[in-house]
């Protein structure tokens, strides 16, 4: 990864390369750093998906993002770059019983589904602890707005609101956050602020229903990028100063979460 691009390097790469990939480390640290100072109080996590090259996950994690892992390797990528526990978030459908037992004390496990949440609680049972895990929902309205439509990801809420009682009930897991991920590459600032202020109202009757605090809710972000001459990228200083707002409602009503 070079610092900064410039024509020369470019063309002498082009020239030694039939092919290649080049990121630019400052470029990444200066979004990076713009996103975590337009939005006061919120943690951003990396999806290691997106792009697991040593060298683009080392400079991300650098600025103090943690991850979003999807697989048990990315679990372990986060943790090889020196990420904690606290930091690591591992959501996917469809993990294994291998895959929860060997994340299960290095990661905060996302469970996807009802199955997940009672497999992870017979596996923390196994290993004896008890799991501080998020559910991912599926909530009943959708990003645009309007009604929440089916989805293969995530429980739907009406089913965690009715699986509350059987969650409490299990003596290895706490039910500490929740996950809601509905689209991606969203650049109009109006729809994403309007699906953050659902995410809360959601967050504030799930809390209540829980009957104790959430330690973290993760909106699933949806921001998106200037992909072509006709985007206009995001502002995220207007975005931001909308989602301090709603933060702060928040926590007059409940106590301190991880955002």
């Amino acid at each position: 990864m070079v610092e900064l691009m410039d024509e020369a390097r470019l063309q002498a790469l082009a020239q030694r390369y039939g092919s290649f990939y080049l990121y630019d480390g400052e470029v990444i640290r200066q979004h990076t750093a713009q996103l975590a100072t337009d939005f006061e109080g919120v943690q951003f996590l990396y999806s290691i998906k997106a792009n697991h090259n040593p060298d683009v996950v080392r400079c991300v994690f650098s600025s103090g993002f943690g991850a979003d892992a999807a697989s048990l390797g990315e679990v372990q990528i986060a943790l090889s770059h020196g990420l904690g526990g606290e930091d690591i978030y591992y959501s996917a459908p469809g993990k294994t019983d291998r895959d929860i037992r060997e994340s299960i004390r290095s990661a905060t496990l996302i469970a996807d589904s009802l199955s997940e949440v009672e497999r992870i609680n017979s596996i923390a049972g196994e290993l004896g602890l008890t799991a501080s895990i998020g559910v991912r929902l599926n909530p009943d309205f959708s990003f645009g707005g309007g009604s929440g439509q089916p989805s293969k990801f995530g429980i739907d809420i009406e089913q965690a609101m009715a699986a509350i009682p059987t969650w409490q009930s299990y003596p290895n897991i706490n039910v500490a956050g929740i996950h809601v991920h509905l689209r991606s590459q969203e650049l109009n600032i109006d729809t994403l602020a309007e699906y953050y202020r659902q995410m809360f109202h959601l967050a504030g009757i799930f809390q209540t229903a829980l009957g104790r605090k959430l330690d973290f809710i993760n909106m699933g972000s949806g921001m998106g990028i200037p992909y072509c001459r006709y985007d206009e990228p995001l502002d995220t200083a207007s975005l931001g100063r909308q989602v301090k707002k709603c933060t702060g409602a928040f926590k007059r009503n409940f106590r301190r979460q991880r955002f």
